[in-house]
C-alpha cells in the first residue's frame, strides 16, 4: 500500500531570513499528521506535506501568532497576488523619486573616547540620521548605532543584526527612517533602536548610563562583545564610508 502525501502551498509574507524560514518550518511541523515543511523566502511560499488533509485555519493561526502574514494557498491566490504586484509597480514608478529621496542619508562616523575604565559617546549633536560610532579594542573595531528617536530620547545599539550575526553582512545601513540589515534586508524604524531585543533586531546597549550630554559604559561590558560581534565589525572596517 502507497503511503499518501498532499502538498500544500500557501504564501507567507514578511519572512525576510533565515531565522525565520526556520521559525515557521519548526511551528507547521508541530501540526499532527505533518511530514515535512518547506519554505522558499525568495517566493514567500511554505510547502506543507503531511499524510492526511490539514485545517489551514490552523495554520494560518500559527504563522500569524509568529508575526507573519498568512497571504493563503497559493491555487487561490495567484490572481490577487499578480494585481498586487501590478500595483505596486504602479507605485514604485510614480513614487520612485521620492523613494530614492527618503533613502539619501548621510550619516556621522566618529570615534567613542575613554575616560579611565568607561567608554563614552557624546549625544550633544545626535539627531535623527544617526552617528556610527566606532570603538577599537585590540585589534577589533566594535560600531555603535546612536540615533535620536521621535520622542527626544536617545537610542544606542550594536551595528549587528542579532538574528544574522556572525555573518560579515550583519551590519546597518540607514535609509529614511529605517535602518536596514545587509544580511536578511530586515527594517527597523529610529524608534526601535536600543528597544528591541532578538530576532533581526540591532543589538540593543543594555548597560549604560545618560549624564551632562554623554553616554557612559564600562570598558568591561563593551569589551566583552568583542569576540561575539568580530565577524560583522571586521567587514564594517573594511566599508569605505
Amino acid at each position: 500500500m502507497f503511503n499518501k502525501k498532499i502538498n500544500k502551498t500557501i504564501l507567507v509574507d514578511n519572512m525576510s531570513c533565515a531565522h525565520c524560514a526556520e521559525k515557521v518550518r519548526k511551528n507547521l511541523e508541530q501540526i499532527p499528521n505533518v511530514s515535512k515543511v518547506k519554505v522558499n523566502l525568495d517566493k514567500k511560499e511554505v510547502v506543507i506535506t503531511s499524510k492526511e488533509p490539514i485545517d489551514l485555519n490552523q495554520v494560518k493561526n500559527i504563522i500569524e501568532s509568529l508575526d507573519y502574514k498568512y497571504i493563503g494557498e497559493k491555487e487561490w491566490k495567484i490572481l490577487i497576488v499578480i494585481l498586487a504586484l501590478t500595483s505596486v509597480f504602479c507605485l514604485t514608478g510614480c513614487n520612485k523619486k521620492a523613494e530614492n529621496q527618503e533613502e539619501k542619508v548621510t550619516n556621522k562616523f566618529e570615534n567613542a573616547k575613554v575616560e579611565g575604565e568607561n567608554v563614552i559617546i557624546n549625544t550633544n549633536s545626535i539627531t535623527k540620521t544617526a552617528t556610527f560610532v566606532n570603538y577599537k579594542v585590540d585589534d577589533i573595531t566594535i560600531q555603535f548605532i546612536v540615533v535620536k528617536r521621535s520622542d527626544g530620547t536617545i537610542g544606542i545599539a550594536f551595528n549587528t543584526c542579532q538574528a544574522c550575526n556572525p555573518s560579515p553582512n550583519a551590519y546597518f545601513i540607514q535609509k529614511g527612517d529605517y535602518f536596514e540589515c545587509q544580511n536578511c534586508g530586515n527594517r527597523f524604524t529610529i524608534d526601535q533602536i536600543g528597544k528591541e531585543s532578538g530576532g533581526c533586531n540591532p543589538a540593543p546597549v543594555k548597560e549604560y548610563k545618560e549624564a551632562n550630554g554623554k553616554i557612559i559604559m564600562s570598558k568591561e561590558y563593551v569589551d566583552s562583545y568583542k569576540t561575539s560581534l568580530k565577524n560583522g565589525m571586521d567587514q564594517q572596517n573594511n566599508r569605505k564610508w
